[in-house]
């Protein structure tokens, strides 16, 4: 939160505004996988626009990078970024996300994720 004082005139000034700036209201949404009850992945996906879930490029961005997550052997969401694409090697994951964020005019960020090997 960013707390901005305005006045004009001499010190100390007669009346005093303040303005308080609070950050834009992100959006965050979990996509989930589990292959055979062996291979579990949470991955969630940060948005700055609140409408952006309600839109299928943006499911299937989701349902890719959990599938790349469990597919792949990436520690931390950098890592998923340099990663090739299951579905298309010749494209980065980041650019993927970068695509749809262009579409959807709003950034969306990989905040975390978890994978979990029941046979590691």
């Amino acid at each position: 939160m960013l707390l901005v004082c305005k006045f004009a005139g001499a010190w100390p000034p007669p009346s005093l505004t303040l303005i308080v700036k609070r950050p834009p209201a992100t959006m965050r949404y979990i996509e989930s996988y589990l292959h055979s009850t062996r291979l579990g992945v949470l991955l969630e996906l940060e948005a700055d626009d609140e409408s952006a879930r309600e839109h299928d490029e943006f499911r299937w961005l989701a349902r890719d990078l959990v599938l790349q997550v469990a597919a792949g052997k990436a520690k931390s969401p950098s890592e998923l970024l340099e990663q090739r694409l299951m579905k298309d090697p010749e494209q980065l994951v980041s650019h993927r996300i970068y695509v749809v964020s262009t579409i959807l005019k709003t950034p969306i960020r990989v905040t975390r994720f978890v994978r979990y090997d029941a046979d590691a």
